[in-house]
């Protein structure tokens, strides 16, 4: 009798936490992550400008949250989008990342404030697998500015979901693009 009693008490437990995961990944429910906390060694809120920013450019880089599979359904999509500074002298200055839906409306600013990256690191901003607010036709903008002597970034998406036993992942590249908007270089040192 005592025993099972616990097994029920013991399989309750399970089930409630398998629920309450459930819960968490319901799609449509705001899941993103700013980019992994592990970076701020290397890509910090950029507080004085005392850097040399002569280029200032903004990319596009589509991704998709979502996309349509046999039969017309849909297959939700997460992305990693990765910001790169190839150079091994210059940093990097990351003054803007903007993700964007299928109607071309601001979803999320992920970094409204100018962060340095270092030379030759890498970031990463993440969108759940369960968030397919961005739909078919999403994208990235990402303004940066560097020395010009520096390096371009690499700007690139990786799409990856999975249903059931199978699996799909694949890639996007940004492209530059002109950017008609008011701008500012990363904050003047005074």
């Amino acid at each position: 009798m005592l025993a099972s009693v616990g097994r029920n008490i013991l399989i309750s437990l399970l089930a409630g936490l398998l629920l309450t995961a459930c819960d968490a990944l319901q799609p449509g429910s705001k899941v993103a992550q700013v980019n992994n906390k592990d970076d701020s060694a290397f890509f910090y809120l950029l507080k004085e400008n005392k850097l040399s920013l002569t280029q200032e450019k903004t990319v596009y880089i589509p991704v998709y949250s979502e996309i349509f599979v046999a039969g017309g359904g849909k297959l939700n999509l997460a992305i990693t989008l990765s910001i790169r500074n190839t150079d091994f002298n210059y940093p990097l200055v990351v003054n803007n990342v903007s993700y964007y839906n299928t109607a071309g409306k601001l979803i999320e600013n992920y970094l409204e404030v100018p962060h340095l990256l270092d030379p030759m690191a890498s970031t990463n901003f993440f969108v759940s697998q369960t968030d397919a607010r961005g739909g078919a036709g999403a994208n990235f903008i990402v303004k940066w500015a560097a020395n010009t002597q520096a390096n371009k970034p690499v700007i690139e998406a990786v799409m990856a979901g999975s249903t059931g036993t199978q699996g799909m992942a694949f890639m996007s590249s940004g492209r530059e693009i002109k950017n008609n908007q008011q701008t500012s270089l990363a904050p003047k040192s005074k």
